[in-house]
């Protein structure tokens, strides 16, 4: 389980599980991705990588991550999930 997960689970975040796929999927089109451009790197490939990465940092760290905020803002700065 990575540190991030520990961290929402502990926090009390409700939607831990959603985020969890969500960010699956992420490396999933990743690794596509990652194939598409190593198979032939073309303009459109890095098209593709670049809207990838900016519909990860829009689409989801600042609408999806950004929800997790009042759950982890209950906790101490000091606070260590591990």
């Amino acid at each position: 389980m990575s540190l991030v997960w520990r961290e929402q689970l502990s926090a009390g975040y409700k939607d831990t599980s959603r985020l969890h796929d969500s960010h699956e999927a992420f490396l999933t089109r990743l690794d596509r991705l990652r194939q598409e451009i190593e198979d032939d790197l073309t303009e459109l490939s890095m098209e593709h990588f670049s809207e990838l990465l900016r519909s990860w940092l829009i689409d989801h760290v600042i609408k999806e991550d950004l929800m997790m905020k009042p759950a982890l803002t209950k906790r101490s700065p000091l606070f260590d999930p591990r």
